[in-house]
């Protein structure tokens, strides 16, 4: 096995993400194309973020994340289909919530995901800190 120690990997294609692929030819990894570490309190508040320009606050419990470039598949088409991971950290409603993926039709530019408090999920809340991914 051979270790390769670089400072940056580009793909050959703007905005489509390099490929890992084994001596088949292969796919055998993903990169992920977004993370966010955000607070939903109050004010909406961004701590960390990968490929995410800013947050749109809709309502309780109920945010829209804007990525800064479109999301893409590993052909390099744009796509509204890929995996939302979510977890979550308390609130002043409760310290249980469960994330859910907006049933809105996936855009490539932004998600929307709501958090309810999973002891009475009629309640949605504001996390004090959730954390997303996304991947195709």
């Amino acid at each position: 096995m051979s270790t390769i120690n670089v400072g940056t990997i580009k793909s050959i294609t703007s905005n489509v993400p390099p490929k890992f692929e084994d001596s088949g030819g292969t796919s055998v990894g993903q990169l992920c194309r977004a993370s966010i570490r955000f607070n939903q309190v109050g004010t909406q508040t961004i701590n960390q973020a990968f490929n995410v320009s800013s947050l749109t606050d809709i309502g309780t419990g109920y945010t829209q994340i804007n990525f800064t470039n479109n999301i893409r598949n590993e052909a390099g088409t744009q796509t509204g289909a890929y995996v939302v991971t979510l977890a979550s950290n308390g609130s002043a409603v409760s310290t249980h919530h469960l994330g859910m993926f907006v049933v809105d039709t996936p855009s490539t530019s932004n998600v929307r995901i709501l958090f309810f408090n999973i002891d009475n999920s009629a309640v949605r809340a504001d996390c004090n800190m959730a954390f997303v991914t996304i991947h195709c």
